[in-house]
C-alpha cells in the first residue's frame, strides 16, 4: 500500500504529473465540485469553517453517486476504444496498462495477480495476454 504521508514532495509530484487531470473523471469531479459549491453556499466567495464542512460533505455524498453512476460508464467507454478487435470485449493487457501509463487512465492499475483472481485474464496465449 501507499502512504502519501511518507513520500517525498517529488514523488507526490512525479504522481500528480501522472494523473490525467484532464481526462473525463477529473473534469467530471470539478464540475461536481462547481455545482455542489453554488447549491450549498450560494457561490459565496467566502465560507466560514461550518459551511464550508457543508460543502465538504456534500461533495462527497454526491461524488460517491456519481462515481458509481458515471465512472462504469467511462471506464466501458475507455476499455471499448482499447478493445482488441470491435465487439470482441477482449483488451489486450499490454493496452489496459499502457491507458494507465501513457493517458493517465489511474482506473487501469489492477496488478496480474488481481485480475487473474477476477478471472479477467484470457492466458490462453502467453506471448499475448
Amino acid at each position: 500500500s501507499y502512504n502519501i504521508s511518507e513520500a517525498t514532495l517529488k514523488q507526490v509530484q512525479r504522481y500528480k504529473n501522472r494523473t490525467n487531470e484532464a481526462g473525463p473523471f477529473w473534469k467530471a469531479v470539478r464540475n461536481l465540485e462547481r455545482e455542489v459549491y453554488q447549491d450549498v453556499a450560494g457561490g459565496q466567495a467566502m465560507l466560514a469553517f461550518p459551511d464550508l464542512a457543508r460543502v465538504v460533505q456534500a461533495l462527497s455524498q454526491r461524488l460517491g453517486r456519481r462515481i458509481d453512476e458515471g465512472s462504469c460508464r467511462v471506464m466501458e467507454q475507455l476499455l471499448i476504444e482499447n478493445e482488441e478487435a470491435e465487439g470482441t470485449g477482449r483488451v489486450r493487457l499490454y493496452d489496459f496498462y499502457k491507458s494507465n501509463i501513457h493517458h493517465g487512465n489511474a482506473q487501469f492499475s489492477e496488478s496480474l495477480g488481481y485480475l487473474r483472481q477476477l478471472g479477467a485474464l484470457d492466458e490462453s496465449d502467453p506471448v499475448n495476454p
